[in-house]
């Protein structure tokens, strides 16, 4: 082939000039180096290997660029989305701190606040009503609008009977919330009984009993009542005697009542 482009040179360039021959000539050498480039780059089975380029090189530089890109934003999501579970958990922390805070702080009604814990009650037919066994504050809530009520059925207690009873009071407050408190109405009796004594006449060696000296019914009290004679009279001495009649309850309260007998001669059949 190298002989062939050699003839058409020379044959060519005998019509030239010298400066068209010297360009033809370098068309020439510049066609003939890249047919053997072309030559070198078919194999010996005649088939032409791929021309290396630069197109995979700056293919893989994108492909690596590209993963790294994905991986970034993999890294900014997985960032974010622990930032946010932080931020949850410390919410939730806080305004567990706040609820405490605000159960601490709050007042809390305690027995003492609104029911007395122990109330002292006079002995009688009928037992306290509810609001006697309020305080000052818990009169001023009911004044308000809170209520309490019996949740012990108090119909069941004798307060005729001295002693200790233990009842449970329910307290609703202005809010609506209900609470159950205990309080012990302990029943007393402070008050001396009453009576009318009555004057007696007997004759000699005729004793009296102490009941003799005193009005049918006269004898008031919340609890029993112990009648005695506190000077028996002498009934073999004719004539009158005074004597002292002692009244005494449950409570150990006294009262002297005076009474006179007249003791006569016995009278003849």
């Amino acid at each position: 082939m190298a002989n062939e482009n050699d003839y058409n040179y020379r044959r060519t360039s005998s019509n030239d000039t010298p400066q068209q021959r010297t360009g033809t000539h370098s068309s020439a050498l510049a066609n003939q180096r890249s047919s053997d480039v072309r030559s070198a780059g078919t194999s010996s089975t005649g088939t032409r290997r791929p021309a290396q380029s630069g197109t995979g090189a700056n293919a893989s530089r994108n492909q690596s660029g590209q993963n790294s890109q994905n991986d970034q934003k993999k890294y900014m999501i997985r960032r974010i989305a622990f930032l946010v579970i932080a931020l949850l958990i410390i919410l939730l922390f806080v305004l567990a701190i706040v609820g405490i805070a605000r159960a601490v702080s709050k007042p809390k009604k305690k027995t003492e606040d609104v029911l007395m814990k122990e109330v002292l009650f006079e002995a009688g037919e009928y037992g306290p009503a509810p609001e006697q066994l309020l305080t000052e504050t818990g009169r001023d809530a009911v004044l308000k609008g809170a209520r309490v009520e019996f949740e012990t059925d108090i119909g069941q207690i004798n307060f005729h009977v001295l002693g200790a009873y233990k009842v449970n009071m329910l307290f609703t407050d202005l809010e609506g919330n209900i609470s159950r408190h205990s309080v012990q109405i302990r029943v007393v009796d402070t008050v001396p009984p009453t009576g009318v004594a009555v004057d007696r006449f007997t004759e000699k060696g005729q004793a009296l009993k102490v009941e003799d000296f005193i009005a049918p019914g006269s004898v008031r009290d919340e609890t029993d009542v112990a009648v005695s004679i506190e000077n028996e009279p002498d009934y073999n001495k004719v004539g009158t005697q005074t004597i002292s009649i002692l009244l005494v309850d449950r409570g150990g309260n006294q009262t002297r009542l005076t009474a006179s007998v007249t003791v006569t001669e016995a009278s003849e059949d």
